[in-house]
């Protein structure tokens, strides 16, 4: 893989990038090609910025604290439930204001959640194979960003469990760097998304 990058847009996440020296069935290759494991990505991510300090390099460490790490950010939400079947709501607003402003105490963590929760009530379903067409459709939008003057706009996946089997994590993170979708996130589905989808009725 020439390159995997997870940009956190601008204040709470760190970009990284990772050469392809390996072949995909080389289990010290990243992502798994046969799995994607949320904690290890964590993990992954945290060494990343560890060797960033160890090199002197400046992280504003202020805007990494006090951050959920279920905390919804961006626009284009997935929310994967196995190796077949996901949810997806799409109408939140790009940029949340606590990340705009500097996050200042638990009230604005509150304030943004509850926001976001709203927007649960749109969830629809859609299949894993049906991820990359969706995104293929909506990339002018997603490479522009033009809301707030940022670029890119956001992209969440949400796993409910810890590990996904299967190569869909690795094809569809390739498929996005590739294509010029560079800002997204990774983590374990909130306890909100699970009762909308578990409350999902078509």
């Amino acid at each position: 893989m020439k390159k995997i990058g997870i940009l956190f847009f601008g204040l709470i996440f760190l970009l990284s990038c990772q050469p392809k020296e390996a072949t995909v069935e080389d289990e010290k290759n990243y992502p798994r090609k046969d799995r994607f494991i949320v904690s290890e990505n964590n993990r992954w991510l945290d060494s990343i910025k560890n060797a960033a300090f160890d090199k002197g390099l400046e992280i504003e460490q202020k805007t990494l604290r006090g951050i959920p790490s279920d905390f919804v950010s961006g626009k284009f939400h997935f929310i994967i439930l196995d190796e077949e079947d996901a949810f997806y709501y799409s109408k939140a607003k790009t940029y949340p204001d606590v990340l705009l402003c500097g996050v200042i105490d638990n009230s604005d963590i509150e304030r943004e959640r509850k926001s976001f929760n709203k927007y649960l009530d749109s969830i629809q379903p859609i299949k894993l194979t049906d991820i990359r067409k969706y995104l293929t459709e909506n990339r002018d939008e997603i490479i522009a960003g033009k809301e707030y003057r940022q670029s890119p706009v956001n992209i969440t996946f949400a796993l409910k469990n810890d590990t996904l089997k299967g190569s869909f994590m690795h094809d569809i993170l390739n498929f996005m760097e590739d294509n010029g979708m560079n800002a997204y996130m990774i983590r374990r589905i909130n306890n909100k998304e699970l009762e909308a989808v578990e409350n999902y009725s078509e």
